[in-house]
């Protein structure tokens, strides 16, 4: 059972909100869709849900084209922000209202009742109505409607975004395991970066409509395409750093660096993780004008003569005003 999206597109009043989106989805396998407010995600899942028509493109799932298969026999699993709990019933009978939808039998309305409240620790919230109950409880009993129901693909749409940290992390984990479990295609939309490099088998950036990266979180994250994957991706985002080609040395502000290149003479734009550079004794001057704690360690601001860059130390070697050195990790610098 797998998803593919073939060059999806789509505008509203004039403004293209996705442009030639083409990606897959296997079986088992989680795919993050990560992007900023505006970016195109939700419009992306409601497409693959059946709820937005495309201008161009086709959403095909199972090796079938869904553009004429409606929404109800689709067998997609929804999770939303909101609440899908119909506020009359209590958590068992919201979950029993999805089972005589799908017209199971009364033996198995009963068993399947039992396996989600159990998986999903839902025990004591059985008898109780959504309104008495936390954030987290309500989507974990929403979850257990979107699962009893069986679905062929999953479409999460930032489930988790108004839960405290706590609470998020617990979810986090137990969707993760429930999807690879499932053994279907889930797509999950975030805009939550941690999430989304945790969760994700494959990771997709969308950006102003288009996708700009497709491969692993990992790869993504070590290993941006563009500059604009590098300047979104990361807490703090990369440093993008103007600098100078000369007789195949590397300068910033015209101050050396160990930076190797066989580029010819000319500007270049350089991309590397704050946790990369170090203070040295030795290296291109700058002078620390704040600094920020970060619980694993401190973030410095370091003006150069020309840029702001941002140095992650895990001790606090310098203060505010101090001149420093900065070296650079050779082989995590990327020039674009």
């Amino acid at each position: 059972m797998s998803l593919e999206l073939k060059n999806i597109s789509k505008t509203f009043a004039s403004k293209k909100v996705l442009n030639n989106i083409s990606l897959s989805v296997s079986e088992g396998e989680i795919l993050m869709l990560l992007g900023p407010s505006a970016a195109g995600k939700t419009t992306l899942l409601h497409i693959i849900a059946g709820l937005q028509n495309v201008d161009c493109g086709s959403v095909i799932f199972q090796s079938k084209d869904m553009a004429h298969v409606p929404v109800h026999q689709r067998n997609i699993g929804l999770l939303f922000q909101e609440s899908t709990l119909l506020p009359h019933l209590t958590v068992e009978e919201n979950l029993r209202f999805v089972c005589r939808a799908k017209k199971y039998s009364p033996q198995k309305q009963n068993a399947e009742i039992v396996k989600v409240i159990k998986d999903l620790r839902l025990e004591n919230l059985r008898y109780r109505y959504p309104q008495n109950l936390s954030g987290g409880e309500v989507q974990r009993a929403a979850l257990g409607r979107v699962l009893i129901r069986k679905p062929s693909l999953m479409l999460l749409d930032e489930p988790f975004a108004h839960l405290d940290v706590k609470t998020q992390y617990a979810l986090r984990s137990k969707v993760k395991q429930i999807c690879r479990d499932l053994k279907i295609p889930v797509v999950y939309v975030t805009h939550n970066q941690q999430e989304a490099l945790a969760m994700g088998d494959k990771l997709a950036i969308l950006l102003s409509g288009q996708l700009q990266q497709l491969d692993t979180p990992h790869n993504v994250y070590n290993f941006p395409k563009t500059l604009e994957v590098a300047s979104f991706l990361g807490d703090p985002p990369m440093n993008i750093i103007n600098a100078q080609v000369e007789n195949s040395l590397l300068k910033i502000d015209n101050q050396q660096t160990a930076i190797p290149t066989n580029l010819t003479n000319g500007q270049i734009t350089l991309a590397i993780r704050a946790q990369h550079i170090t203070l040295e004794h030795q290296g291109v001057l700058g002078i620390v004008d704040d600094i920020e704690f970060h619980g694993l360690g401190f973030l410095f601001y370091v003006r150069t003569q020309a840029q702001r860059l941002m140095v992650f130390c895990h001790e606090k070697i310098a203060e505010k005003g101090d001149e420093v050195f900065m070296n650079f990790a050779v082989d995590k610098v990327i020039i674009f």
